[in-house]
């Protein structure tokens, strides 16, 4: 039997690209919480694929502004 396998193409992004998430909130019971687990997670991964390396991040500055 012939083996024909189908290609899986993975979109990534080039390394070094700088990503900026800006979070505004009025209620401060909702939007504290996330603002307060934000970072953990982004270094943990976000998305499908981050146990492979895929959507992993790393933090370089946190800047609130009130």
């Amino acid at each position: 039997a012939d083996a024909e396998p189908t290609p899986v193409i993975h979109l990534t992004i080039a390394p070094k690209v700088s990503f900026r998430f800006l979070i505004y909130y009025k209620r401060e019971d909702v939007g504290k919480p996330i603002c307060d687990s934000l970072p953990l997670v982004i270094m943990r991964g976000l998305g499908a694929r981050s146990s492979v390396g895929y959507s992993l991040f790393e933090l370089s500055k946190i800047e609130v502004i009130r």
